[in-house]
């Protein structure tokens, strides 16, 4: 490992969570879920690539918690009980 990034591969810890680097991706939206919601392999796929890449910390990315916020693209849902179950 470079000297150059070495604080970026350090652990680091955020209260009783100590996280394996400071490598962290925002939430954002990736339009894989299905037109309802829900979640689908293909963005299960997507974020364990991510994981398994290094991310020490990944934020789910962006989730309706109403049925009303429906924009263009298919978007995960948390707002039935199908939806949540899939996560």
């Amino acid at each position: 490992m470079s000297e150059k990034y070495r604080t970026v591969f350090s652990p680091f810890k955020i209260k009783n969570l100590t996280l394996k680097n400071r490598i962290i991706l925002s939430p954002m939206a990736t339009w894989y879920a299905t037109s309802f919601g829900e979640v689908t392999p293909r963005l299960i796929s997507c974020h364990r690539e991510r994981a398994a890449g290094g991310v020490a910390l990944n934020f789910v990315e962006f989730t309706g918690i109403e049925s009303n916020e429906k924009p263009r693209s298919p978007h995960a849902g948390a707002y039935t009980t199908m939806c949540i179950s899939r996560y």
